[in-house]
């Protein structure tokens, strides 16, 4: 393998359903070889994946001024590093996380001044009880749960996270089908392909 590497930033927009106003971006990253072969993130060395995840956030927060930012949980930069770049980032964890593994990371980046954002939420595995919903800021429902629950239900389950004060996003949103379900049932964002996405090529790492 050649070992330039391309080093691109994926903007995916996030808006307020209100108004069809942009909130923020999901910032993603995708690593391509000199032919444009994408590489799957996990193929690469440890190092290499600290300088993408390194060279995206730099970019990011350089050019991404005055919008809302959300990352993914680093693989390997640590939390603590990435938020004393800028301590008002989104960081999104998966709700397939263990409880012991969400109580670390939410003690860990409230603590930096950061904000979370649960990612991929469906209530199945989730025990309220336990979740203390009004730790997080958003609270993004997986596409194929709030796609299958019945609108009924769908309206109670957003009312009630809203009570914790937390913005509800329905991920993955890719027809106007989608769309008015999330308006319907009183969602704050939107995310997926119908409101678009960037790609730029922000780096080469050798």
């Amino acid at each position: 393998m050649d070992k330039r590497l391309k080093v691109s930033m994926v903007l995916e927009s996030i808006v307020r359903l209100r108004d069809d106003t942009l909130y923020g971006y999901k910032v993603l990253s995708r690593v391509y070889t000199r032919e444009g072969e994408e590489i799957h993130f996990l193929e690469l060395s440890k190092d290499v994946r600290a300088k993408v995840e390194n060279t995206v956030l730099e970019y990011a927060l350089k050019n991404l001024k005055d919008i809302n930012i959300f990352i993914n949980l680093p693989v390997e930069l640590s939390i603590d590093s990435v938020l004393l770049k800028k301590a008002d980032l989104f960081v999104c964890i998966n709700a397939d996380m263990s409880i012991q593994d969400l109580a670390f990371y939410v003690q860990k980046i409230k603590t930096a001044g950061g904000r979370i954002c649960i990612d991929d939420f469906y209530v199945p595995t989730m025990d309220f009880s336990q979740m203390l919903l009004g730790s997080f800021e958003v609270v993004a429902l997986k596409e194929d749960f709030y796609s299958k629950l019945n609108h009924k239900d769908l309206k109670r389950l957003v009312s009630y996270i809203k009570q914790f004060g937390s913005l509800v996003c329905f991920k993955k949103i890719d027809s106007l089908k989608k769309l008015q379900l999330a308006i319907d049932v009183g969602a704050d964002l939107g995310h997926g392909y119908i409101f678009g996405y960037e790609e730029h090529i922000v780096g080469i790492i050798e």
